[in-house]
């Protein structure tokens, strides 16, 4: 993606995201304020700079915001359970995924490393989330991205669902490498670098937000 479309695309973005009916959650009813904002995978290094740019502006401009870069959580996570050498260590020799022709249980590192970052309350990840909440108790919006870095052992559609519980007085946006389909005839998933699917029905487009709330004038 070209830069200077890029900090175009991202300026629509940020004026979406600090206009007050959007931290307001107003024309949204009852539904989670979850949002999905695409890309190409192949940006994936513009994006985080640009995601990381706009939750400084917010900050700047008096939105207490939390920023939720999901590699770095996992990350963050396995380093303070002591388990990140332990990875290394075991991940040349252990095999990726099951084999079909393999006799007994298998011990694999999908396996190994699925089982780490479930997102379920009470587990390491949920809890990093948490404590990034607590850290800023008077936040107004939540940014989430690395999505794609941390597949396939975390996935987004899993991810979303299991912070409904935890993630619903604020809006969240979704920084997703990939599609995000959502629409009675074609279905409701994201679809991670365009491949991967996952069943998902609880967010938004984050441009349809512009006719939802009814911020057309404010957005050029």
């Amino acid at each position: 993606m070209h830069s200077v479309e890029t900090a175009k695309r991202f300026d629509r973005v940020y004026q979406i995201i600090s206009h007050p009916r959007f931290l307001a959650r107003q024309g949204l009813g009852n539904e989670v304020p979850y949002f999905i904002e695409t890309y190409e995978p192949a940006n994936e290094f513009a994006v985080t700079t640009e995601v990381r740019t706009i939750h400084e502006r917010l900050l700047h401009n008096g939105i207490p915001a939390v920023l939720l870069p999901m590699y770095d959580i996992v990350i963050e996570c396995l380093e303070s359970d002591g388990r990140l050498a332990q990875v290394f260590e075991k991940e040349p020799a252990m095999p990726k995924w099951p084999d079909p022709e393999a006799q007994g249980r298998q011990r694999t590192f999908f396996a190994m490393l699925d089982a780490f970052t479930r997102p379920d309350a009470g587990k390491p990840v949920h809890d990093a989330i948490v404590r990034r909440l607590d850290a800023v108790p008077d936040h107004k919006l939540v940014l989430m991205h690395q999505l794609g870095t941390v597949f396939p052992f975390l996935r987004t559609h899993t991810l979303l669902t299991n912070l409904h519980s935890t993630i619903y007085q604020v809006p969240l946006v979704a920084f997703f490498p990939g599609t995000y389909v959502s629409s009675d005839r074609d279905g409701f998933y994201l679809s991670l670098f365009g491949t991967f699917k996952g069943d998902y029905y609880r967010a938004f487009q984050l441009s349809d937000y512009i006719e939802r709330g009814q911020i057309r004038a404010d957005i050029e």
